[in-house]
């Protein structure tokens, strides 16, 4: 494969140096690559997507569309198979938050994490990038999100130095200054405030394991493919302290042996969880994934102190 592209000249997004060397090639993207900066090991999508590029993108929800067409789900069917994504997070939050604090998710998608926050007794608000997305969270239960894009416009006023805590699930990975976005975060919260973020994991198991699951792994959407040492630099950069990361292992064993023999994704349902019965083989997997941050996901929770 001959790549027209001067990795030599393109600099890290995170530690600015200049110097990547090519990784891989992108899943649904034949003008951007995965290279790994030589300062920091960083590892990134080059040439990085513009605003109006990234906007278009999600706002036409390609990634999502790249796995599931119109006519295996149609836009209502995706919102509802979305929403198991939600219980794992839940209780990420619930880990470190109290019931009854305020907290801004960034990165709402459907909504699904303020609307269940919400009923367990949070004062949960989110911020969504695409319209849709907001208006369909409005008309199925009447959880409003705020349609703004952090990277050119303001939030509203009312938000800022107000949340005990903010958190993203798999958003950093698609935002092209994630330092200067985590900043801007900055602006949200309480002193002593925490951010919680969850990103996929650049050293996840099975990406050694099944060649499918390590070209899945890299979609067009995510800019930065974060390891716990590189998530853990991202958020002292923007100024966070008590840097914890953890692995999270959301999918199953069943999952892992899917990839492990098939080599694509498993479509029908999510699976997170084992038939009743089988639930110890999931918990051993889980857990020595976690121990190991060789698990899917990574957790970091940090702290605002001013």
């Amino acid at each position: 494969m001959k790549i027209n592209y001067d990795f030599e000249s393109a600099s890290c997004m995170l530690c600015g140096g200049v110097g990547l060397v090519y990784v891989n090639e992108l899943r649904d993207d034949g003008n951007h690559w995965a290279a790994k900066c030589n300062h920091c090991g960083h590892v990134q999508v080059t040439p990085l997507p513009t605003i109006e590029e990234d906007e278009m993108y999600y706002n036409n929800n390609e990634q999502l569309r790249k796995v599931y067409t119109k006519q295996e789900l149609n836009d209502t069917q995706m919102m509802y198979r979305y929403e198991e994504f939600v219980f794992h997070e839940v209780d990420v939050v619930k880990q470190f938050v109290p019931p009854g604090s305020a907290v801004l998710e960034i990165g709402s998608g459907y909504g699904w994490l303020v609307e269940k926050l919400r009923d367990d007794g949070y004062a949960a608000h989110g911020i969504e990038l695409s319209q849709d997305k907001c208006d369909m969270a409005l008309n199925r239960s009447n959880t409003e999100l705020h349609s703004i894009n952090l990277l050119h416009e303001s939030p509203p006023a009312n938000f800022l130095e107000a949340f005990d805590a903010v958190c993203m699930f798999h958003v950093l990975e698609h935002i092209t200054d994630p330092i200067g976005f985590l900043k801007s975060s900055v602006s949200f919260l309480k002193n002593r405030g925490n951010i919680i973020i969850e990103v996929p994991n650049f050293n996840a198991y099975m990406k050694k394991y099944s060649q499918g699951f390590n070209a899945f792994s890299y979609p067009r959407g995510h800019v930065s493919y974060f390891t716990p040492e590189t998530l853990s630099y991202t958020l002292k950069a923007a100024g966070f302290k008590d840097i914890k990361v953890f692995g999270k292992q959301v999918y199953s064993v069943e999952n892992a042996i899917h990839w492990a023999r098939n080599n694509v994704p498993f479509k029908s349902y999510f699976q997170f969880e084992l038939p009743e019965g089988l639930e110890f083989l999931n918990a051993f997997f889980k857990k020595k994934m976690e121990e190991d941050l060789t698990s899917d996901c990574l957790v970091c929770i940090a702290t605002l102190d001013v």
